[in-house]
C-alpha cells in the first residue's frame, strides 16, 4: 500500500503534467465563449463552462452531448464499467443503493 507521501508525490506529478494542457484548454474555451457571445470581456462562470464546452465540442467535432448520450446510455455504461472491472482486476465495487439519473444534469445520485 502506498504511503501518504507517495500518494502526495503522485498527485503533484499528475498536476504538473496536466496543468499546461488544462490551462491551454481553458484559454481556448474562454476565447471561444467570448467569440460566440460577442462579449470580448466575458468571464466564464462555473455554470457557463458546460454550455460553452458542449458548443465548442459541437463546433470542432460536430458532436454534441445529446448525440453522445444516445450511444452511451447510463445502464449500458454502468454494466460495461463492471465488465471492464472483471477483465482488468480493478477494485471497483457496485454500490448496493438504488441509483437514478438526474433529468437535468445526468449525474448519478443516491436515493
Amino acid at each position: 500500500m502506498a504511503s501518504v507521501a507517495e500518494v502526495s508525490r503522485l498527485v503533484d506529478e499528475i498536476l504538473t503534467a496536466a496543468r499546461p494542457a488544462a490551462e491551454q484548454e481553458s484559454a481556448e474555451l474562454l476565447q471561444f465563449a467570448r467569440r460566440v457571445s460577442g462579449n470580448g470581456t466575458l468571464t466564464l462562470q462555473l455554470w457557463d463552462v458546460e454550455l460553452y464546452a458542449d458548443a465548442l465540442r459541437e463546433a470542432r467535432f460536430n458532436v454534441s452531448a445529446d448525440t453522445l448520450r444516445e450511444y452511451l446510455p447510463l445502464p449500458a455504461v454502468r454494466s460495461t464499467l463492471f465488465e471492464v472491472r472483471c477483465c482488468s482486476g480493478c477494485a471497483i465495487a457496485q454500490h448496493s443503493a438504488q441509483l437514478s439519473a438526474c433529468h437535468t444534469c445526468d449525474t448519478i445520485i443516491n436515493r
